[in-house]
């Protein structure tokens, strides 16, 4: 009797190790980052989107790096094709005997953040996870601004393993200003464009004109005073494509000089 009590806690106490060993086992590994290499390639399209999850592009070799960099090559902006060109090297330099990059990239859009990355290895189903937070934000304007590539590439061990993306969508709290976004411009009124149908203040500040399109309700109230030199406050919305002109939204008539 005894010894068939010893040889069932024997039993029990494998089969407890079998399963402990099992779990293990299945708990996936997180796999080391040797290096990773995050930002954006503007491009030359102008325009908003609506949020997509980005996707994945597994790179072991150096012919798979030249392959998608030929994608970006494609952009006609130079400092997104010197920015790909020096990144394109830096990858070049792996060994790819050992080493092979992760690339998560996203569609061309504005306001898009992909965010912490994860690379993990499940030994018991025979693949390689990356799970990808990303963010991204709606917003309305006046001029859309260029859409951009985001990427993030990482260097990890090489593996023949398959590789999935696990993506999901984050929202982000948007901490409210104490200050209002308003600005004091001052300029000279002036018609501008054809038959005068816009207004614009102008500021010539250390030999730099700066064109402030005129918008909002006061408009009207501006007309009769082109020529002035005055000083008005509101919000700034600057023109993506110009550092020297923006749409002026007024909200207030500080002083006509």
């Amino acid at each position: 009797m005894k010894s068939r009590k010893s040889g069932l806690k024997i039993i029990t106490i494998m089969l407890f190790v079998s399963l402990h060993a099992t779990f293990l086992h299945a708990s996936p590994k997180k796999i080391r980052l040797i290096k990773k290499y995050q930002g954006n390639f503007i491009t030359t399209v102008k325009g908003t989107n609506l949020s997509q999850p980005p996707y994945i592009s597994v790179i072991r070799s150096k012919d798979g790096v030249t392959y998608l960099f030929n994608k970006f090559r494609k952009i006609r902006n130079i400092t997104t094709h010197n920015k790909a060109l020096r990144l394109e090297r830096q990858l070049l330099r792996n060994d790819f005997s050992s080493r092979m990059v992760i690339a998560i990239l996203s569609h061309p859009t504005d306001n898009y953040k992909i965010d912490k990355v994860k690379i993990l290895e499940h030994e018991s189903k025979e693949k390689i996870e990356v799970k990808a937070f990303y963010f991204h934000s709606n917003r309305e304007y006046s001029i859309p601004p260029f859409k951009s590539i985001h990427y993030g590439f990482y260097v990890v061990k090489q593996s023949d393993l398959p590789v999935i993306l696990s993506s999901e969508s984050i929202k982000k709290k948007i901490k409210k200003s104490s200050k209002k976004p308003f600005k004091t411009i001052y300029g000279t009124l002036q018609n501008w464009e054809n038959q005068g149908k816009q207004l614009a203040l102008i500021n010539k500040s250390k030999r730099k004109k700066r064109v402030y399109y005129i918008k909002g309700s006061l408009q009207e109230d501006l007309k009769q005073y082109v020529g002035k030199f005055m000083a008005l406050r509101g919000e700034v919305i600057k023109d993506s494509e110009s550092i020297y002109e923006a749409d002026f939204m007024i909200k207030k008539i500080i002083k006509i000089y």
